[in-house]
């Protein structure tokens, strides 16, 4: 049997079931940590507090170590913090009256492939309220990664993961993945599927007690075989990171440094090899069909001097971004970067070179952890354009700014376009978007959108965000 999850959609499927369990990121940083083993301290007739339990439905036990954060009901603002204990249990003394929302944080709902969980609590003066915060149930679960095949049994589990090359940690896509065990009977058995365009993959099915041999295969060749132990587990992720040895492209643009202007007929060499060729009039040089390995990387012009770099060629493209300047003066101006395939197949990296000089808004990953490793619309702050609102019905969302007037930019998630409120940006990390697009209403000539997503039908215009995520 076989069965095939994208991780576009299955993020898409655990925002959209679980939206009214899905909420908001906090922001650690501002946030206090009562101690919930305290003795009790009075409540007043303006505070209350809050007593709850963090339960495991997959196992039938507490969430240990579990992060709950108190947000206030702007859902924005963080007032207090605190971890469950070894019986899942926490507590929040002196609440202010009014209404609160409680975000749970685990590693467990990172295996699930979840958003933080997040439940609705009102507050009373001078009243002590309980609240229980759990996971999915198995049921759910297995709806959500295994829609195609029947309900689990007591001897069923979900194995899942990414394939990440071992040399870059790029995801890689097209890998054969095969789980195989030895059933009850004694006979072998087995589930295969192959890796999505983000490099996970979903096999439903195995024994939840005992070895699972997890192989990927690529290309014919076997590539990680390794051994797994699922411990009892209803769910478990695992990575792979196989040396794939498939050949790659090493691609990159030269520019002058002061004016920004291509540089033409400059000749770019990779030492040792037969490879080598001239930058043509848009500056930009490709090399295709280049075995995954260390090369130096030499480019030169007469007037502007030559540059060497070091390379590791681990994926299937190497994008180098080089400055070069008339003067004799030494330049940081190399910029490395390994093009993701996601991103490189939904053409995010072809669209980014041609609009990006219109002051469109383009962010990998990477961008936006350096923005904010944890909550996804603090990271798209001042994006140009736009503003930022915190406390709308369905939480934050973009708003595109002109003259006085605002509109509501419309989500795609993954290529789709979104129903208004249906997707809530504080339910994403932004260590799970591979990339971010945004574009405005309208720019020189008409629509800035890409028409790709401009006839999704309902379109309801404002410009767009992209959001496509690992």
């Amino acid at each position: 049997m076989e069965c095939r999850l994208s991780a576009g959609l299955g993020r898409l499927l655990a925002i959209l079931l679980a939206l009214g369990i899905a909420g908001l990121t906090a922001r650690a940083g501002h946030a206090q940590v009562p101690d919930s083993t305290a003795p009790d301290r009075a409540s007043t007739g303006r505070t209350g507090v809050i007593r709850g339990l963090a339960f495991d439905s997959t196992t039938d036990g507490p969430l240990v170590g579990a992060r709950v954060t108190l947000i206030g009901v702007d859902g924005v603002g963080v007032e207090a913090e605190a971890r469950t204990d070894a019986e899942g249990r926490f507590a929040f003394h002196g609440v202010a009256a009014g209404e609160r929302r409680l975000v749970l944080t685990h590693v467990r709902l990172e295996e699930f492939g979840l958003t933080p969980l997040l439940t609705i609590q009102r507050v009373a003066g001078g009243v002590e309220s309980s609240v229980v915060i759990s996971t999915p149930s198995r049921g759910t679960l297995w709806g959500m990664y295994c829609p195609e095949d029947s309900a689990p049994g007591s001897g069923t589990s979900i194995l899942s993961g990414r394939v990440l090359d071992a040399v870059t940690g790029v995801p890689q896509p097209a890998v054969d993945v095969t789980a195989r065990w030895i059933g009850a009977d004694g006979r072998e058995d087995e589930i295969r599927t192959r890796t999505d365009a983000g490099g996970a993959f979903t096999l439903c099915g195995p024994p939840p007690d005992g070895r699972v041999r997890l192989i990927a295969r690529f290309m014919g060749d076997t590539v990680a075989d390794e051994e797994v132990r699922l411990d009892g587990r209803f769910m478990q992720a695992r990575e792979l990171t196989p040396a794939l040895g498939r050949s790659g492209t090493i691609q990159g643009i030269l520019t002058d440094a002061d004016t920004g202007e291509p540089i033409a007929s400059a000749v770019v060499t990779l030492a040792g090899t037969g490879f080598r060729t001239l930058t043509g009039a848009n500056g930009e040089f490709r090399f295709t069909d280049v075995e995954q390995d260390e090369y130096l990387l030499e480019m030169e012009h007469i007037a502007y001097g030559r540059k060497r770099l070091e390379v590791v060629l681990g994926s299937r493209t190497l994008q180098v971004d080089a400055r070069f300047s008339r003067e004799a003066i030494d330049l940081e101006g190399i910029t490395v970067t390994v093009l993701q395939p996601r991103l490189e197949d939904e053409g995010y990296y072809r669209r980014m070179r041609r609009y990006r000089a219109l002051s469109f808004t383009y962010l990998t990953g990477e961008e936006l952890m350096a923005r904010d490793s944890v909550n996804l619309p603090w990271a798209l702050r001042n994006v140009p354009s736009t503003e930022l609102r915190m406390a709308s019905p369905n939480g934050p969302e973009l708003q595109h700014r002109s003259r006085g007037g605002t509109c509501s930019m419309p989500i795609f998630l993954d290529g789709m376009l979104m129903p208004a409120g249906a997707v809530n940006l504080g339910s994403l990390k932004p260590k799970e978007v591979a990339g971010i697009e945004i574009y405005p209403p309208q720019g020189v000539g008409g629509p800035t959108l890409p028409e790709r997503f401009r006839m999704a039908p309902l379109y309801p215009g404002c410009g767009g965000v992209v959001i496509w995520t690992k």
